[in-house]
């Protein structure tokens, strides 16, 4: 089956060896090529090792890494490590997990000294040490997911919980509750007005209870994944697509539809690499999907049972041009946002 694209656009593509920018070069072809270019530590990047991105509110992109966090307005970096002179770019760890941003333009930033945010009008960090209620030590411990609520609350996962931070007006800390105790969290998403929260040997599932906590459900026996890692995990309609160590996942609430991708030898489309990190979506309905050996477009316009997906490729109609790099995280943006 032919698979046609036909729009242009950027894609910011983050891995092991830097961040590559992949702008679209064709319409309605079999495959989807891209010309590239690449920003490392050789154009001033502090580390290759890129582990979270987000654009924020006002159109700066926030870099995450293994040894400091980046601020990218498209021309220029601005650095922020433990080892920074400056007052407003000093951090307590270098090594970034997450960022999210809220409604109040807040920049919350996960690392291995726990939570730190950033008043993105004002360019100042907190490292919220003024809260010393019930369980405070979980904010400055290492916290590896963030996800930001409706009601402007944040949910985290960590190596040895998961964890709900009730904030005030002030974006101030209030509270801090454990939601479940010894489950190692790395990704969290909402999916049909329930939040879900994947990572080593664990899928839960949680609904908003009545007190504005949250409360666990029950998984259908279909949904087991404790023996398996989830990297990721991506909402898109009624569908829940998992990314694990061990392939791509692609479910519903109930169970009832339930579809495995992973890597065929025999199959040039198929996935080459089971090591899914990240997941997301082009604006015109295609579900973009990263792994440990390139890059996969598959077309969800029409709803099907197995979708297929299609190689990224640097050039049009070269096997041997695939985008082979590890991956670890995704983000796509239309042509000349930055």
């Amino acid at each position: 089956m032919r698979v046609r694209f036909a729009f242009r656009l950027t894609l910011f593509i983050y891995g092991l060896f830097g961040l590559l920018l992949l702008t679209q070069v064709q319409a309605q072809t079999d495959a989807a090529a891209y010309n590239y270019s690449f920003l490392t530590i050789n154009e001033g990047l502090c580390d290759n090792y890129i582990r979270a991105i987000h654009k924020d509110s006002r159109g700066f992109m926030w870099i995450g890494t293994s040894n400091g966090l980046e601020r990218y307005d498209g021309y220029e970096l601005r650095t922020y490590s433990s080892s920074s002179v400056h007052p407003n770019q000093f951090i307590e760890s270098n090594y970034i997990f997450d960022i999210a941003e809220d409604t109040s333009q807040y920049l919350w930033v996960a690392s291995d000294a726990g939570i730190m945010r950033i008043n993105l009008q004002k360019e100042e960090i907190s490292f919220l040490k003024e809260y010393k209620g019930d369980n405070y030590g979980i904010i400055s411990s290492p916290v590896q997911t963030i996800y930001i609520d409706e009601a402007q609350n944040l949910v985290i996962g960590k190596s040895d919980c998961l964890a709900y931070v009730i904030l005030n007006s002030e974006r101030n800390i209030e509270e801090v509750k454990v939601l479940k105790n010894e489950v190692d969290i790395r990704t969290i998403v909402k999916h049909e007005n329930e939040i879900w929260a994947g990572g080593k040997n664990h899928l839960l599932r949680y609904v908003k209870g009545r007190l504005g906590g949250y409360a666990q459900i029950q998984l259908p026996s279909t949904l087991d994944f404790s023996n398996k890692t989830i990297n990721t995990l991506f909402s898109l309609e009624d569908l829940l697509w998992i990314g694990t160590r061990d392939g791509l996942y692609c479910t519903k609430n109930d169970g009832s539809y339930f579809v495995k991708y992973q890597h065929n030898p025999d199959d040039y489309n198929s996935l080459s690499s089971n090591y899914v990190t990240d997941i997301s979506r082009i604006e015109s309905g295609e579900i973009i999907v990263a792994t440990w050996n390139g890059v996969y477009i598959a077309d969800l316009k029409e709803r099907k049972e197995v979708y297929e997906f299609v190689c990224v490729e640097h050039k049009l109609d070269d096997p041997d041009s695939k985008i082979k790099e590890k991956i670890t995280c995704i983000i796509e943006t239309k042509d000349g946002a930055i």
